[in-house]
């Protein structure tokens, strides 16, 4: 067994036994391994083994775009590798900017014990990292660790890692107290420094002194999914503009209800029919929604469940116009430059920062209209500063606040972005 496998072994154990491992204890045993096997040499300048680990959200993925095209830019040469979960990873296998996507499989929920990711890593590294022998590890990510993949760039073996440090907001510091050990380059970001597209590009930049080029989303599919896409259409009897719907979100807090979306589509005085759109789980939403505009003469397909990622990118690349919540088809909406209606949790009376999803999840570069409630909903209106304010709504399952915004507010925006 290599040696680096035998001390994550050694550990293991100590972690089986204990009610906690701490930093201290894992580089004691990990670093004399790393260097007997040469993980620890002088890195190769520039870099030419560099892992990036994503391991978040399809619109987190969409977002990190331009932060895969600048690296791939300033490391014409370099092997750049790309580790993804399988939410995203059709969207991000095709990606012009790595030599590979690493489909990270089984990862623990979020929310469960760091024991489960420790042996998550361990499992993971044995079958994709170790061998790689990476120069330099990248974790583009901004927010809490919930995945834990400071420990995993650690546990990689790359000689440089870097990412942001836990000082970067308030509950970053609270959530991921002491994980910034793990990074031989912690980054904090400036004030001035918002939206997640330009968190990334700020990693290049501080990080290892990339000056991107350029800040634009982009996405690749192929024309045979755009054709079944088109299919799909005709087959629903869709054959001119349409408008797409996405029902739901991954949280039940930013996701609109389903009646009185359907009020919202209702009031929208265009003819144009509405293709709607969304992933497993949120079928019964969408059959709600189709049945009331069915009810109403008003023309529907529903595709919600029905179609692969790629062809739903095609599908929202194809519309006249997005509608949807704080979701991963937003994100590719504004990436495929389409005009975007947006709703949010966030009421407009609850004071919200820079740290706020409104602000760092914006459909980025795009013309969009961001509604949010005028009031907060009983029990969220005076929110306690962190967690909350930045979500925006106490509620997690289920829609509270954003239940406060009218139908007829979404139909007027849908309206002024069709002229």
């Amino acid at each position: 067994m290599p040696l680096v496998a035998q001390a994550f072994d050694t550990i293991a154990d100590i972690y089986r036994k204990a009610e906690r491992l701490s930093v201290k204890t894992i580089f004691q045993h990990m670093e004399p391994a790393f260097a007997a096997e040469g993980y620890r040499t002088e890195a190769a300048d520039p870099p030419q083994r560099i892992l990036v680990l994503r391991l978040d959200e399809i619109g987190d993925c969409v977002l990190t775009i331009p932060f895969l095209r600048e690296l791939r830019r300033a490391y014409p040469d370099a092997q750049i590798d790309l580790a993804v979960k399988p939410g995203p990873y059709p969207l991000m296998e095709p990606c012009p900017y790595v030599n590979h996507v690493i489909l990270a499989e089984h990862l623990p929920k979020v929310g469960s014990p760091m024991r489960e990711f420790f042996e998550w890593d361990h499992a993971f590294c044995a079958a994709h990292l170790w061998e790689q022998h990476y120069d330099l590890c990248l974790v583009p990510r901004w927010d809490v660790d919930e995945t834990y993949s400071l420990p995993l760039a650690y546990f990689c073996g790359a000689r440089q890692r870097i990412g942001f440090g836990e000082h970067c907001s308030p509950v970053k510091a609270a959530m991921d107290k002491g994980l910034a050990a793990f990074l031989t380059r912690p980054i904090l970001t400036p004030l001035h420094v918002v939206h997640e597209v330009e968190k990334g590009l700020f990693l290049l930049r501080a990080g290892l002194g990339i000056q991107p080029a350029s800040d634009k989303l982009e996405l690749w599919y192929r024309r045979s999914e755009t054709d079944t896409a088109k299919a799909r259409l005709m087959e629903g009897g869709v054959t001119g503009p349409y408008i797409a719907v996405a029902v739901g979100t991954r949280e039940g807090r930013k996701t609109y209800p389903p009646e009185l979306l359907a009020k919202a589509l209702m009031g929208i005085r265009s003819n144009l029919p509405f293709v709607l759109l969304g992933g497993p789980g949120e079928e019964a939403a969408g059959a709600q929604v189709a049945k009331a505009l069915k009810k109403a003469s008003r023309p529907v397909l529903d595709l919600v469940g029905q179609t692969p990622l790629r062809q739903s990118a095609a599908l929202v690349a194809m519309a006249r116009l997005y509608m949807g919540g704080d979701t991963g088809l937003t994100h590719i909406a504004a990436a495929t430059r389409r005009p975007i209606v947006e709703w949010w949790c966030h009421p407009m009376d609850v004071p919200t920062s820079t740290l706020s999803f409104v602000a760092r999840f914006a459909p980025w570069q795009a013309r969009a209209l961001q509604i949010r409630p005028a009031h907060a909903a009983p029990g969220c209106e005076h929110l306690e500063p962190g967690f909350h304010e930045i979500a925006g709504c106490r509620s997690l399952d289920e829609a509270h606040c954003i239940a406060g915004i009218q139908p007829e507010t979404i139909a007027a925006a849908a309206e002024r972005m069709l002229r």
